[in-house]
């Protein structure tokens, strides 16, 4: 018996086909109605500045199946964080600016180190883990 078949069957891939965008939102809009969608967006302040963001912004403002939107903000003040939150305050869904610099959240990251637990250094992984748990 050869390597590949002491390792059972490669996944074969048979629903990648060309299909329009149209039909992906029908779709999606369909299973979101049992299962919402929300979407973790990791920023740093600097990106309130940048073009991009804000055109990410008006995409996400007519999204018609995101439930929720999750904004991690990393590496930020607290000026930073009424900053974000007047940002996406157009945004007409349910968001929460997550300020993962925070009092509260420092004080819950130091728990989590005394507890043993290894968090990995700031960045926006350990951004979206902390919207992720927020989120669960």
């Amino acid at each position: 018996m050869s390597d590949f078949h002491q390792f059972g069957p490669v996944t074969a891939l048979p629903r990648l086909r060309d299909v329009s965008v149209d039909g992906l939102e029908h779709a999606i809009l369909h299973w979101t109605s049992r299962s919402p969608v929300s979407l973790v967006l990791p920023m740093v302040p600097e990106e309130m500045g940048r073009p991009a963001l804000e055109r990410i912004l008006d995409e996400l403002c007519v999204v018609p199946y995101l439930d929720s939107l999750v904004v991690a903000l990393n590496r930020a003040t607290s000026d930073d964080f009424e900053r974000a939150r007047a940002f996406f305050d157009r945004y007409p869904g349910r968001r929460l600016i997550l300020w993962c610099e925070a009092p509260g959240i420092r004080a819950f990251m130091d728990d989590m180190v005394a507890a043993g637990l290894t968090l990995g250094g700031e960045g926006k992984g350990r951004a979206c883990w902390l919207a992720l748990g927020y989120l669960l």
